[in-house]
C-alpha cells in the first residue's frame, strides 16, 4: 500500500473518531431541530438560521449560499487554516494517536529524525513529571503553596498551559534509566547539564513551551525562592527551542481567532490573565524583543500590542511597531494608562476593564501620533515652537514613511490643520517578511479609529499660512526661549488649563486618580504646592467657580513669570470643544506621568518621608496607606 493510500484510511479512520456538531458548536451556537441542528450560517451575513448540521453524515449545509462539507471543511474555512493545520487541530482536540504524516506530509514543516522525535517525547515525559510534582507539592511546600494562591492558578489553568514544578532529586529517580543510557539525549533536549549531568530546572515553576504545531520543545522556568537567581531561566537554545522564533501560546492563540488578531502581552501570567477573563487568543514575548522570525508567525494576521503601561513597556511597544509597520502587518495598540500590566490590572479592576480595554484598542499609528504628542509636548492651535513640530516630524516619519500615499495624506492633513505645520515625510517602500511579497491590502480605503484620537476639522487663518508673495509656505513660526512652556511644571500647566476651562472640572474628576494628586500633601511644601492643594479641595467640594480670580491671582502671585507664559500660549486658544478637550487630555496625561515619577522617586526610601512628612498627618498608619495606594498606581 503507497503512503498516499495509506493517509487516507488514517484519515478516514480520524473522521470517525470525532463529532461535527460537537465542533461547530465550540465556534457558534446550535439548535436541535428534529435529527439535525440549525444555525446562522459564519459564512455569509446570516439573519435567519439557513445553515443545517447533520451528525449523522457528518456533514453540514447553508442553503442560503451554499457553503457545506465535513469537518474539515468547516475548519479551513471557519478557522482560516490549512488543510493539514485543520487534521492537527482534530488530532490534538480528541488525543488521537495517528502517524503524523498524516498532517506533516502535506505543510512544509521540518522532518525529525528518530533521535530528535525522541527527544521530543522525553521532553513531554518531562512535562508530565512537572506536573505531577507541581499538584502532588502545592499541600507539601508553602512556596509552592504561597505562589499558587498569589497567582489564582486552578487545575484547569495548570493544566491547560501545562504548568509544573521542578522538585529538586526526585528527576533523578523518574528519569534513572535515560540518564544510564541516553545522557546525551536528555542533554540535547535542555534537561540536563551536558557535563555534570545536573538536571537544568529545580525548584521553579515551570512553564511547558510549546511550537506553533503545539509540539512540547522546551520549558521557562520560575523561581519560587527570592535567594535564587536569575528569576527566570530558559531552555538553552536548539533544534527544537529558539527564543527568537517562539510566542508562548501561540497555538491556542491560533486556534481560538475568529477574526485573525493575535494580542501580544510581555508575560506568562498576562497570557493568563487574558484566558481568565476570556480572552483565548494572546501570546507573550519570551524574554527577547519581537523579530522577524515572530513576523513569519504573525503574518496576515492583526496584532494586538497589550505591553505594561510603564516606560519600558511603552519603549517596547514603539520598537515593536516599527517593526510591525515596516513589515505591513496591521496593528493596533491597547492604550494602557495604569502603568500596570494586565494580569495586575484583572486582579484591580477586573475582567470587563480589562475586556474594555482591548475593545478600545487603537490604530498603532494614531498611538504614535498621541504618544509624540505628548512628548514634544505639543497642543493644537498652539504656539508650539519650531524644535517641537521638528522632533515630531522627525520621530513620526520612521513609521509613516512604511505607509501608502493615503495614509500619509491622512496624517500630514491632520497635523496641519491642528499645528499649522507641514509634515515632510520619506516615502519607503515595506520590508518583506522572507515568506511572502508585500500587498497593502491592510491600509485600503484607511479611516481613522472610531475609538482613536479624533480628527480636529478646524483650520487656522489662511494668512498664517501666506509669506510676503502670499504663496503658500511653512508657518513662520519663533522659537521660544528656554522659559517655554515645555519646560515648566506639567501639572502647574494642567491646573491653569483648568482654571482657564473650569466646564473641564467634571473629566478631570472622572480620570483623576486622586491618590497620586492628593499626593501633595505628604510631598516637600511650598506656596504653589498650597496653592494646588487648595484647587483640588475646590475641585473635590465643587467650589471651583467660586474662586477662579482667587486661584489665578494666586498663581500670578507666586509665579508670574511661568503665569505669563502659560497665559500667552492659551492665548489663542480654539473655542473649540473637541479641541479643548483634547488638549486637556493630553496635558492630563503629562501631568499625571511627570508627577507618578516624581512621586514613585520621592517615596523611595518609605522612612525619610515619613519622618520628614508625619506631622502633616494625625498618625503614621493614614500616610503608610497613602503611600502604598500611590505606588501600587505606579508600576514597581
Amino acid at each position: 500500500m503507497d503512503n498516499k493510500q495509506e493517509n487516507k484510511n488514517q484519515l478516514d479512520e480520524l473522521l470517525t473518531k470525532v463529532d461535527i456538531v460537537d465542533i461547530i458548536s465550540s465556534f457558534i451556537t446550535l439548535t436541535k431541530k428534529g435529527q439535525s441542528y440549525l444555525s446562522l450560517c459564519p459564512f455569509h451575513n446570516d439573519s435567519n438560521p439557513s445553515m443545517h448540521i447533520d451528525p449523522k453524515k457528518q456533514i453540514y449545509k447553508c442553503f442560503a449560499c451554499g457553503a457545506g462539507g465535513n469537518v474539515l471543511k468547516f475548519l479551513v474555512n471557519y478557522k482560516k487554516i490549512t488543510y493539514s493545520e485543520a487534521i492537527k487541530y482534530l488530532v490534538d482536540k480528541y488525543s488521537l494517536e495517528v502517524d503524523p504524516s498524516l498532517y506533516y506530509s502535506a505543510i512544509k514543516k521540518p522532518k525529525y529524525t528518530e533521535e530528535e522525535l525522541e527527544i521530543l517525547e522525553l521532553i513531554k515525559k518531562t512535562n508530565s513529571f512537572y506536573k505531577l510534582e507541581l499538584l502532588k507539592n502545592i499541600n507539601v511546600s508553602q512556596e509552592v503553596k504561597a505562589f499558587w494562591d498569589e497567582r489564582g492558578l486552578t487545575n484547569d489553568i495548570a493544566n491547560f498551559f501545562n504548568i509544573g514544578y521542578s522538585s529538586q532529586g526526585l528527576f533523578k529517580t523518574i528519569f534513572e534509566k535515560e540518564l544510564k543510557e541516553k545522557p546525551d539525549l536528555l542533554a540535547k533536549g535542555g534537561l540536563i547539564e551536558p557535563v555534570k549531568l545536573k538536571e537544568f530546572f529545580y525548584n521553579r515553576i515551570t512553564f511547558a513551551i510549546t511550537d506553533s504545531d503545539n509540539n512540547i520543545v522546551g520549558f521557562s522556568a520560575r523561581t519560587i525562592d527570592k535567594n535564587l537567581k536569575p528569576k527566570y531561566i530558559n531552555s538553552p537554545d536548539n533544534k527544537f527551542f529558539q527564543k527568537s522564533k517562539i510566542l508562548y501560546n501561540y497555538y491556542n492563540a491560533i486556534s481560538n481567532s475568529r477574526d485573525d488578531s493575535i494580542i501580544i502581552t510581555e508575560g506568562f501570567f498576562d497570557v493568563i490573565a487574558l484566558y481568565k477573563a476570556g480572552i483565548k487568543n494572546s501570546v507573550c514575548l519570551m524574554g527577547t524583543a519581537l523579530t522577524i522570525e515572530h513576523l513569519k508567525l504573525l503574518d496576515k494576521k492583526h496584532v494586538i500590542l497589550f505591553l505594561d503601561g510603564d516606560d519600558a513597556g511603552i519603549n517596547a511597544t514603539i520598537k515593536s511597531l516599527e517593526l510591525l509597520i515596516s513589515h505591513n502587518i496591521k496593528t493596533s495598540v491597547v492604550v494602557n494608562k495604569s502603568r500596570k500590566d494586565p494580569d495586575e490590572i484583572l486582579n484591580s479592576s477586573g475582567s470587563k476593564f480589562l475586556i474594555s480595554m482591548i475593545n478600545e484598542s487603537i490604530n498603532g499609528l494614531d498611538f504614535l501620533y498621541s504618544y509624540f504628542k505628548n512628548k514634544f509636548n505639543l497642543i493644537s492651535m498652539q504656539n508650539n515652537s519650531l524644535d517641537a513640530l521638528e522632533g515630531f516630524n522627525k520621530d513620526f516619519d520612521v513609521f509613516l514613511k512604511y505607509t501608502p500615499d493615503n495614509i500619509k495624506n491622512y496624517y500630514k492633513e491632520k497635523f496641519k490643520k491642528e499645528f499649522t505645520f507641514e509634515l515632510q515625510v520619506n516615502s519607503e517602500i515595506a520590508k518583506n517578511i522572507s515568506v511572502r511579497e508585500n500587498i497593502n491590502s491592510n491600509y485600503d480605503n484607511y479611516y481613522p479609529e472610531e475609538n482613536g484620537f479624533q480628527y480636529m476639522p478646524s483650520i487656522p487663518n489662511q494668512e498664517d499660512f501666506l509669506g510676503e508673495s502670499n504663496s503658500y509656505s511653512k508657518p513662520l513660526l519663533k522659537k521660544q526661549n528656554n522659559s517655554s512652556f515645555s519646560k515648566l511644571d506639567k501639572v502647574d500647566v494642567l491646573f491653569l488649563y483648568l482654571l482657564k476651562h473650569p466646564d473641564l472640572v467634571s473629566l478631570f474628576i472622572e480620570k483623576a486618580n486622586q491618590d497620586i494628586f492628593d499626593s501633595f500633601r505628604v510631598m516637600d511644601r511650598d506656596k504653589k504646592q498650597e496653592i494646588k492643594s487648595e484647587i483640588l479641595e475646590a475641585i473635590y467640594n465643587n467650589t471651583l467657580y467660586d474662586n477662579l480670580n482667587k486661584f489665578k491671582e494666586d498663581y500670578q502671585k507666586y509665579d508670574n513669570d511661568s503665569y505669563a507664559i502659560i497665559l500667552n500660549d492659551f492665548s489663542s486658544d480654539s473655542n473649540d470643544k473637541e479641541i479643548i478637550k483634547s488638549n486637556f487630555e493630553d496635558l492630563y496625561i503629562n501631568a499625571f506621568r511627570e508627577l507618578s515619577d516624581n512621586i514613585f522617586k520621592n517615596f523611595y526610601d518609605k522612612k525619610e518621608i515619613i519622618s520628614k512628612n508625619e506631622k502633616l498627618y494625625e498618625n503614621k498608619k493614614e500616610l503608610a496607606l497613602t503611600i502604598k495606594r500611590i505606588k501600587e498606581s505606579h508600576d514597581e
